[in-house]
């Protein structure tokens, strides 16, 4: 990943005060001005989510995976938009690279309880979604929305809130989008 560190931090600045539309000119700007740094795709992909174009989402994190291909968390964030856009088989072959990541990578094991979710181990999932957590010293805001997730396990298992099944789109988590942590994850 090719980064010009005098640029990123401006802009991370510039972001912070930003309103959407501003913050996707910027973003715009940086991915052409610096084509060979992912990171502004990644925010871009961040906001579009966050104001539920999914489909400019995705496609801003597929170009910032063209750039780099080893981006785990942009790569563990597609996927999860994938899964939680009722397209799990589409996620599981965006996430299969993390299978080269270390047994303990809190990625590889949110991964792992993905696939568990998808095949109904709720209690498998929660115990991977914990493993991750207990490993993630990284992102505290990833740890935030893996919790909620363990939540919504723990309704479903008491009978109240059902989560949606794999090929149902599920809402994302929106009061602290999965998407959105990566802002603080870049520099």
């Amino acid at each position: 990943m090719n980064t010009d560190a005098d640029y990123f931090p401006v802009l991370l600045a510039q972001l912070h005060h930003a309103d959407p539309a501003t913050s996707i000119r910027l973003l715009t700007a940086a991915a052409d001005v610096h084509p060979l740094d992912s990171r502004p795709l990644v925010l871009l992909a961040a906001e579009f989510a966050q104001g539920r174009d999914m489909d400019r989402a995705e496609a801003a994190y597929v170009a910032a995976l063209q750039r780099a291909p080893d981006f785990w968390i942009a790569r563990f964030q597609l996927g999860l938009l994938q899964f939680t856009s009722a397209r799990p088989a589409v996620a599981f072959v965006t996430w299969a690279p993390l299978d080269s990541l270390d047994g303990s990578h809190p990625l590889r094991l949110f991964k792992r309880a993905f696939e568990c979710l998808a095949a109904d181990g709720f209690d498998r999932a929660t115990e991977l979604l914990r493993m991750g957590i207990a490993a993630n010293t990284d992102n505290p805001p990833l740890n935030h929305d893996m919790r909620m997730l363990i939540e919504r396990i723990a309704q479903q298992q008491a009978g109240g809130n059902q989560p949606a099944r794999p090929n149902e789109p599920a809402e994302p988590l929106a009061d602290a989008h999965f998407l959105v942590s990566t802002y603080r994850n870049l520099h």
